[in-house]
């Protein structure tokens, strides 16, 4: 199996709350996130694909309080979702920020036991390997001798790191 149906409670793209569709749930491949958003008027499957995500953070429940993903999108990505999702703009989208807060996707996931856990993980280690061939790709097209890719492309964490995380954030 190489993609998993992720139930989810909310969604928040870059501090904006959004709904996830009724009877609807989010879809992980390794090459994409399907996001089924209800905006209020109406329903947008946004594909969010790998190659446009810097960084993933896995909050796998391994302490019994809950799972959840943060993504970390490029600026073209959350043009993307800016100009799907938000119609009248709104300054909490904006791409150009520096601030990093302001590229973020972040879920909960309810179905988090054991064996779906396990199943994400191997799904975001393949997403981890299609997103440097993607970069590898196109440091050949653009003869670039750089690199650009992060050095742990899926990163684990707990609740505990997360809280900590969080209160950073605030600030």
């Amino acid at each position: 199996m190489d993609k998993i149906k992720i139930k989810s409670s909310f969604l928040i793209i870059s501090g904006y709350e959004f709904k996830i569709a009724a009877e609807k749930q989010i879809e992980l491949s390794s090459e994409f996130l399907m996001l089924p958003v209800d905006t209020g008027r109406e329903t947008i499957l946004a594909s969010l694909s790998f190659k446009h995500v810097i960084n993933v953070e896995l909050m796998d429940n391994s302490e019994q309080k809950g799972a959840g993903l943060t993504l970390h999108v490029n600026n073209f990505m959350m043009q993307k979702l800016q100009h799907y999702l938000v119609v009248e703009g709104n300054k909490l989208m904006d791409y150009k920020c520096s601030y990093s807060r302001h590229k973020l996707i972040v879920l909960d996931i309810l179905n988090c036991d054991y064996e779906n856990m396990h199943h994400i993980r191997q799904i975001l280690s393949n997403a981890s390997l299609f997103h440097h061939n993607y970069v590898v790709q196109q440091m050949n097209k653009n003869k670039k001798s750089k690199l650009e890719i992060a050095v742990q492309f899926v990163g684990m964490t707990n609740f505990t790191q997360s809280m900590v995380s969080s209160s950073e954030y605030a600030e």
